[in-house]
């Protein structure tokens, strides 16, 4: 009878460690999904990032263009 318990209770170990081991399996998912879902972002991020600086870099030039221009006109 004692045999027939721990072959049970064994059964039992093994079905709680797949469901366990399944559980786990789902959380990783969900993580790598949510890793997936910041690389988007980071990267959409540093695209809007490189724009403004390129934004800021055109009017910076020509700002400095204009005290060039207003410069040397000054200058005549």
């Amino acid at each position: 009878m004692r045999s027939l318990l721990r072959a049970d209770d064994c059964d039992w170990h093994v079905v709680i460690a797949v469901f366990v081991m399944q559980i786990l399996q789902a959380k990783i998912q969900r993580l790598e999904h949510l890793v997936e879902l910041k690389d988007i972002r980071i990267e959409d991020l540093h695209t809007r990032l490189t724009q403004l600086q390129d934004i800021v870099s055109t009017e910076s030039n020509q700002s400095a263009a204009a005290v060039l221009a207003h410069t040397v006109s000054i200058r005549r």
